[in-house]
């Protein structure tokens, strides 16, 4: 049964969206322009407290919080002090939206290769031969125990090794078709920590974290969450940020219940349960360090660690699982806006096919989009293939987020675009780069 705790309103409808925190360290001269924000996550633990009548509360840096004498100090240093003030939004004049700068803005890191999309160009053969074809793909591992996965990788050696010729003699098939045979064959010995690793730095993090520690051990979905939370409490220790860790963590914690009884089947795709998914969209959305953290890590998988899988991973799975729940189509064109420092930059997403290795922030308003950046990303969703599938990306997430003007369309990792024109913009000095959505994500695992 669940708990007291645990049934509390959702973040979403708590009354800490309407109200403000501000500091001010000139306490003689309290004009409106001296007073400083505090940050998303900062605020909202700040007026957590307040609602719940604590006197003090300790956000990161070692601050600490007097909500009765409203005032704010260093707990190394008493005498260093400010005056602090709470402000209900809808009485502010004036108030200005932008999006979140680093999160709109950002740099994005593409990889031009995808290796289950066969119908393209592939990462350079050592040898024209299939044997070379499949050992550069070793790294595809799945359960092939259901008959669903075995048709998958079938498909998946079928593409890296090309169409069958016409041509072809009875012989080559079947050479051909042991080659993938033995592939299968070999993936099922393949230890699946390993197998994990393999995929993760290969750009394919959620799916790393699902071969390495979902396969064959039985976990629930609440399993995956407490994981989660345990992940931010983990990494925010390591980089000083505990306070919104235990806070980030906590808000995790209180949707936990909600799939006790949810089995995780293994590369079946899950339903999470809408409490549990719009919380996880809500904790990635607030500007605090674990998006950061988080994307940082995605940006750069050659470099990531094993533990950074099992504290990141569970997290990055859910979400991930949660916007393919809710994938959106009726949105038909989204807008980024980045800044290139460099021709070479900017030549990365203007080669035929470009994938994005992690969760990127999109919005459906062109005009926010512009704010940052000297170059523009338009991206084209209204892309189908057939008449059944479109080749979904991302998910409208503004009636989730800690920010819904933003009208933010989140991209999930390891969509794939194919470039389609660039363009330079003389009267606004932007250089503008369109993108569509790609075929390869029709078959994509991520």
């Amino acid at each position: 049964m669940a708990s007291a705790a645990c049934c509390r309103a959702p973040i979403l409808r708590r009354p800490s969206r309407h109200y403000q925190w501000y500091w001010n360290y000139r306490q003689d001269d309290r004009k409106e322009e001296e007073w400083m924000k505090y940050i998303n996550i900062d605020n909202e633990i700040i007026e957590d407290a307040y609602n719940e009548q604590k006197d003090e509360v300790e956000i990161d840096g070692g601050i600490m919080i007097n909500l009765k004498q409203q005032i704010q100090y260093q707990k190394v240093d008493l005498s260093e002090q400010c005056v602090i003030k709470r402000v209900l939004l809808e009485e502010r004049v004036g108030r200005n939206v932008h999006p979140q700068e680093e999160r709109f803005s950002q740099t994005i890191v593409v990889s031009t290769t995808t290796p289950i999309d066969g119908q393209r160009d592939l990462p350079r053969r050592d040898a024209d031969t299939h044997a070379a074809s499949i050992e550069k793909y070793d790294l595809i591992s799945d359960d092939v125990q259901t008959s669903h996965m075995t048709r998958s990788l079938h498909w998946i050696f079928s593409s890296v090794l090309g169409n069958k010729p016409a041509t072809e003699s009875e012989n080559k098939n079947k050479e051909r078709n042991d080659a993938i045979e033995h592939a299968i064959q070999k993936v099922l010995s393949v230890d699946k920590t390993q197998t994990g690793m393999q995929w993760m730095r290969s750009g394919y993090f959620s799916s790393g974290y699902e071969l390495s520690e979902l396969r064959s051990k039985n976990k629930t979905i609440a399993n995956v969450v407490q994981e989660a939370a345990e992940g931010i409490l983990k990494e925010g220790e390591a980089v000083g940020k505990l306070c919104q860790a235990q806070h980030l963590a906590q808000q995790l914690m209180k949707v936990k219940h909600y799939g006790e009884d949810i089995q995780v089947k293994y590369f079946k795709g899950i339903q999470c349960p809408s409490e549990i998914g719009d919380t996880f969209v809500n904790v990635y959305t607030k500007d605090s360090f674990w998006y950061k953290l988080l994307n940082g890590v995605l940006r750069h998988p050659k470099t990531a660690s094993y533990d950074q899988l099992k504290t990141l991973g569970p997290f990055c799975f859910l979400l991930h699982s949660y916007l393919k729940n809710i994938s959106t189509t009726d949105i038909l064109r989204v807008y980024r806006g980045i800044l290139l420092t460099t021709d070479e930059e900017r030549k990365s997403f203007m080669d035929k096919h470009v994938r994005f290795l992690s969760f990127n922030s999109t919005t459906a308003n062109r005009e926010l989009a512009e704010i940052y950046g000297n170059t523009l990303l338009i991206i084209d969703l209204d892309t189908k293939f057939n008449a059944m599938q479109d080749c979904q990306v991302g998910a409208s997430i503004s009636h989730l987020s800690n920010f819904p003007e933003e009208e933010e369309y989140l991209l999930w990792t390891g969509a794939c675009f194919e470039f389609v024109k660039y363009e330079y913009d003389d009267q606004k000095h932007k250089h503008i780069i369109y993108l569509k959505s790609s075929e390869a994500n029709n078959n994509l695992f991520s």
